[in-house]
């Protein structure tokens, strides 16, 4: 995997914030993102909203916001709060809406760490 930190920083992540919550652990810190990258949770989210099961998509996405915000990916956090929340209140419309902008986000993701 390559070392693509600074270009995850450019995209708006507080990658200092993770590696201090990595005790500055690079290699770590790297590891992690590459399992994060095999999370089913993006996936199910969206099968899930689809299928209108939105206690299960809820868990899904509240599972997302806590692995995106230890790993300190704000672009994609953002967006998983609102999913979160917006399912949590029973705006089920807004959250599909909202996980639409986190498919475009996640593409983005994806392109700095599958270049």
């Amino acid at each position: 995997m390559n070392d693509f930190i600074n270009d995850l920083a450019q995209w708006g992540c507080n990658v200092d914030t993770a590696l201090e919550r990595f005790d500055g652990d690079r290699e770590l810190y790297l590891e992690c993102l590459e399992i994060f990258n095999k999370d089913k949770n993006f996936s199910d989210l969206g099968q899930l909203l689809q299928a209108e099961k939105y206690g299960e998509a809820f868990n899904c996405a509240h599972a997302l916001k806590g692995v995106t915000a230890n790993l300190s990916l704000a672009p994609l956090l953002e967006v998983i709060t609102s999913i979160s929340e917006a399912l949590k209140q029973g705006l089920y419309s807004k959250a599909e809406e909202n996980y639409k902008v986190l498919l475009i986000k996640k593409q983005q993701y994806d392109k700095i760490v599958n270049p």
